[in-house]
This record gives C-alpha cells, structure tokens and sequence, in this order.
C-alpha cells in the first residue's frame, strides 16, 4: 500500500493451496484498505475453462461502470480512439465513457492510423463494427486506468489468475510498467504465478 500511494505501481501475489487461508488473509487486507475512504478497489475472480480473450476484465468493467455512475463521479473521457475500443469490447462501460463525438473526416483519419477496418463514410457514427486489435487493447486499458487514477490510488484484485486467458495477463503486465498514477495489482491463485513477465514485488 505504502508503495502505491508513493506512486510506484506494485503487484502482490498470494499463492497457496486450498484451505491454507488465502480467503481470510485478502478479506482482512482489502477490509483494511477499504476503510480508507481515498483508494478506490476494484476486485473480481478468473473463471475456468472460459476461453475468452481479456476474460477476466468482463467482470471488472461492469465493477467500473456501477462505481463510476454515481453521482461523485463524472464520466470518463479518453481520446477517441481508445473509448471507442473499450465502448465496443465492453458495453457496460458505454454507460461511463464518453462516445467521441467525430466529423466524417476525423473518423477516416482514425481509421488511417488505426486497427480499425475500413467502413462506408455514410456510416461513420455507427461504430459498432470496431474491432478488438491486441496492442490498442493494451494501450487502452492504461489510459483507462491512468484516468481513474485522479480520483485516488486504484487497487485491482483478481482472485484464480490462473484461468486467465494470456491477453489479460498481458494487459496486467502493462499496467505495471506504463501506468503513470497509483496503482495495485493484487493477484491470488494456486501457484505461482509465471506467466507475468514483471514478477510480484
């Protein structure tokens, strides 16, 4: 905690077998660090034989859009091309992201220095088509991350890691070393945890 709110990103890994007492100890550490009104924590868990790409932040983005649809919270706005992604991988977060509000002209440059196929200009307004590219999904999951920051430290959970798919392995990865405000990535699972290419701290 001490190291986030320092402003160094940090990951924990808890690890263990069954009934070692992994449920107990992350119930008493995220009580402890909820009762700081301050942090913002976000926790979900990795789901089993679910083979979908960033599967593990499905249940994450809907934590985010309930959260930041209160009244203490304005909507999140990023640049366009990074709501857009979010907006089409994650429908729950429509609710919480500001829809980029683009000319004819603008839209086909997105398009042009983007992942994005191209499209018929008479539909421009409709980006329902949008795919998901591996690399602006990393991008956009920092950026996200980096906006969330102003409101305070931001702590994210993920209990079983191990039934994550590798694309949201990988975008965790990211978040550590690109993420310029306070943020704690605490992960729990059976074993540890190798697939990380930056270690626990």
């Amino acid at each position: 905690v001490h190291s986030v709110v320092g402003g160094q990103p940090t990951r924990l890994h808890i690890s263990g077998e069954s009934g070692v007492g992994k449920t107990w100890f992350i119930s008493e550490l995220l009580r402890r660090i909820r009762g700081n009104p301050w942090f913002q924590v976000f926790d979900t868990a990795c789901r089993e034989r679910e083979d979908v790409s960033l599967q593990a932040f499905d249940a994450l983005a809907d934590a985010i859009a309930r959260r930041y649809s209160r009244e203490d919270r304005e909507p999140i706005k990023l640049s366009p091309k990074h709501a857009l992604i979010l907006r089409q991988a994650f429908p729950s977060l429509r609710a919480v992201i500001l829809e980029p509000q683009l000319t004819e002209y603008e839209w086909e440059e997105l398009q042009r220095e983007s992942h994005f196929p191209p499209t018929d200009s008479s539909h421009h307004s409709d980006h329902s088509h949008v795919e998901l590219a591996r690399s602006d999904a990393l991008q956009s999951g920092v950026e996200l991350v980096n906006q969330m920051c102003i409101y305070g430290p931001l702590f994210l959970v993920y209990d079983d890691i191990q039934w994550g798919d590798q694309d949201s392995i990988n975008v965790l990865d990211k978040l550590l070393t690109h993420c310029k405000g306070e943020v704690g990535l605490i992960t729990i699972g059976r074993a540890r945890e190798s697939r990380f290419r930056h270690h626990a701290n």
